[in-house]
């Protein structure tokens, strides 16, 4: 009879994203973590280890994106995840709904994950700037406004891709300026930049702590201590083209729940996550 495999201690994975690569894949080989392949987020002793360190994902997040790749994986990821989105925009133009972001971005991780490509989804702050009739007109999606926000905008980590945003165009813009963005953005080139509490807080939302006594440079170290400790590991992605600036402010690291076949409740053009993927088989 076989016995089954010793379940590890609960402080086996303890470990903080902030700590060297090496020590966070030294936790996860000592409290019995398999990382040879995608997804492993969703293992059980992942799972525990996130019950009692909140944010745990973000470690997932750090290996994924500090890890060394092979150059035969780069070149096989780069053409999966190029065929893959281009397939998968496709459909989320035929489905015609706007704020997709969430729902895109975790059906695109699953169906990369499919396929053996790492990945994360990222959900944070977004800004676009757009020089129209010679001005400069900027639209920004806040995460923090006075009322809860789930999710302002959200994109996709894929290495050797920085972001792959589907939904890039389906946000909701005021006047003319989806006309001037892209179906869909894939970048490995991407510059860093500061982050300010105007970034990412909604104007109602910093006049009111502007009422309460805060300065603005003060704003984001009283009122968003944990987020700008985050935004120190995960910190913002500029994208500059000729007449577009696009400004990614990472807030928070998120999974999809499930394997692709169980998430039935996200549907694309109609179509349940694994009936696209089935459907993309054959164009990718």
């Amino acid at each position: 009879m076989q016995t089954a495999a010793p379940r590890p201690r609960p402080d086996a994975l303890a470990v903080s994203y902030e700590a060297p690569l090496e020590a966070i894949v030294s936790a996860w080989k000592r409290g019995g973590l398999p990382i040879d392949k995608p997804g492993f987020y969703d293992h059980p002793h992942f799972l525990r280890a996130e019950q009692s360190q909140p944010g745990y994902i973000n470690t997932y997040a750090r290996y994924v994106r500090d890890r060394t790749y092979s150059e035969g994986y780069l070149n096989r990821s780069e053409a999966i995840i190029q065929a893959t989105a281009a397939a998968l925009s496709k459909e989320i133009i035929a489905d015609g709904r706007s704020n997709l972001c969430v729902t895109a971005s975790k059906v695109l991780s699953k169906i990369l994950e499919r396929q053996n490509v790492w990945n994360y989804v990222v959900v944070g702050a977004f800004s676009v700037s757009i020089r129209i009739d010679g001005r400069w007109q900027t639209h920004a999606f806040y995460p923090f406004d006075v009322r809860p926000v789930d999710a302002a905008h959200a994109w996709v980590v894929a290495p050797p891709f920085n972001v792959i945003d589907l939904t890039l165009r389906q946000q909701r813009y005021p006047g003319p300026a989806a006309a001037y963005l892209s179906d869909r953005l894939l970048t490995t080139y991407t510059f860093g930049a500061g982050v300010a509490a105007r970034d990412v807080c909604a104007p109602a939302l910093l006049l009111g702590l502007r009422l309460k006594g805060f300065t603005d440079d003060e704003v984001l170290d009283r009122a968003f201590a944990s987020f700008k400790h985050f935004s120190s590991i995960f910190p913002p992605e500029v994208v500059q083209q000729a007449s577009v600036t696009l400004k990614y402010i990472p807030t928070r690291i998120i999974t999809p729940e499930g394997d692709l076949n169980q998430l039935r409740n996200l549907t694309i053009n109609g179509a349940s996550p694994e009936v696209i993927f089935q459907r993309l088989r054959g164009r990718i």
